[in-house]
């Protein structure tokens, strides 16, 4: 079963989830560039794991046919092993360093 997604705000979520770890620097004293590609990243991690979660359904219900417009499921396999690479080299410390360099984006 695919998780259901936090509405709040991302700035709302940085504070509360940050504030209840102990051990864990406040969000309010990292910068928010790195705050928001933070976020960004877990957005695209969000979508892989809805991503994984249609798989695996479809692979449990057996849904295989010769018809040729039925998805390739090795093809989502790679596409959600890319996101989850892509997004891993992203929240590298150095790119997350570089990140705090720039402005802040507005998504």
């Amino acid at each position: 079963m695919a998780t259901k997604h936090s509405n709040k705000s991302p700035a709302s979520r940085r504070n509360s989830n940050a504030d209840q770890r102990e051990g864990h620097k406040p969000a309010r004293d990292v910068p928010e560039a790195v705050l928001d590609a933070i976020e960004l990243e877990r957005r695209k991690l969000q979508q892989a794991d809805s991503m994984l979660a249609c798989l695996i359904l479809a692979l449990q219900e057996g849904c295989e046919s010769d018809n040729d417009d039925d998805p390739d499921y090795s093809d989502v396999a790679r596409a959600v092993r890319g996101i989850v690479r892509s997004v891993t080299e992203r929240l590298d410390m150095v790119n997350l360093v570089a990140a705090e360099s720039r402005p802040a984006a507005h998504t």
